[in-house]
């Protein structure tokens, strides 16, 4: 008696309609399952395992009835609907074992119409970084490969898929301030070698062997996560640019480049893990830093091909953060 009674106060605690408002129409399938699941299949007296399933779906449930003020509420949902259905019905979801079934096919489509949405978010900012100034591309730019690399990564359950579509998101909302803050700079372009000289900074930089002059170099150094990020931009025309990082940065010696970016006109170049950036000065203190550094870069968006970057620089004014 006891137990029906612990029962029933569960399902009376959670006898909401399940018609959350969420950002997004989601996990309208899902929820309207699992209410009726909580409303049909489970009469006492309950074994251990029905409690279990039951206890997710509470669980899920009370998260979908969560309001939702944006495109990130409704993937955090997800990742903790996901894992509390995974953790409710092992044999459904298991990524080894699970049958798999109706539930399951269910809660993917719900992370299927997620993935779309954050999808359209990406392809939205990946057309507003050749309109960008060199700079902004470049960071606008690392955030879409982020993105990318996010939506690609490899998982092993619903609940992992959900966490990476989330972070995901969060690049893209990311590259998307950047590119709001600088609309309208124009895109920049990757350029060839040319010497680039200044009051604090001279460059000799070339892209398939065609030199490009420099109008502006800068160096930013993150001691506390030994991060490099160098600039490189010409005002044209076209207006370009490069950008190049790497990290694990302690001083003098060779490292791989972690991104990298060529923006020329309307296109632009990305490259990820891989070139190569040697520092024959590193002087974080007084703010001088020297070396070279070279990629390929591949086409990115409407812009096809690849392109080879080298570059020899000798900079002073380096900022430290």
């Amino acid at each position: 008696m006891r137990r029906f009674a612990i029962v029933t106060a569960l399902l009376a605690a959670a006898a909401g309609t399940g018609s959350a408002d969420p950002f997004t129409s989601a996990f309208d399938d899902l929820s309207g399952d699992l209410i009726l699941r909580r409303d049909g299949d489970y009469p006492e007296p309950l074994d251990a395992a029905a409690k279990k399933e039951l206890k997710s779906i509470l669980k899920s449930i009370t998260a979908l009835e969560k309001p939702a003020d944006e495109l990130a509420d409704d993937l955090k949902t997800a990742a903790k609907v996901a894992k509390a259905l995974e953790k409710g019905f092992p044999g459904v979801f298991d990524p080894l074992m699970g049958t798999g079934g109706p539930l399951a096919d269910l809660l993917d489509g719900s992370l299927d119409d997620l993935r779309l949405e954050v999808e359209a978010g990406l392809m939205d900012l990946e057309e507003r970084v050749p309109d960008l100034n060199p700079k902004a591309a470049f960071g606008a730019g690392k955030a879409v490969l982020a993105a990318l690399e996010a939506l690609d990564a490899e998982v092993k359950t619903r609940a992992a898929e959900a966490k990476s579509l989330l972070k995901a998101w969060k690049q893209v909302l990311k590259g998307t301030r950047i590119a709001d803050k600088n609309a309208g700079g124009g895109g920049g372009g990757g350029g060839g070698g040319g010497g680039g000289g200044g009051a604090n900074f001279t460059v000799t930089l070339t892209v398939d062997g065609d030199p490009v002059s420099v109008d502006f170099a800068g160096a930013l150094y993150v001691p506390a996560v030994q991060s490099l990020s160098l600039t490189f931009s010409d005002t044209g025309p076209p207006a370009g640019g490069v950008g190049v990082t790497a990290g694990g940065i302690t001083g003098t010696g060779s490292y791989t480049i972690t991104q990298a970016a060529v923006t020329a006109g309307d296109d632009i170049w990305m490259a990820i893990s891989t070139g190569t950036l040697t520092i024959t000065t590193f002087d974080a203190a007084g703010g001088h830093i020297a070396g070279t550094f070279s990629f390929t870069a591949d086409g990115f968006g409407l812009t096809f091909g690849s392109v080879d970057v080298v570059c020899t620089f000798d900079i002073t004014g380096m900022q430290s953060l």
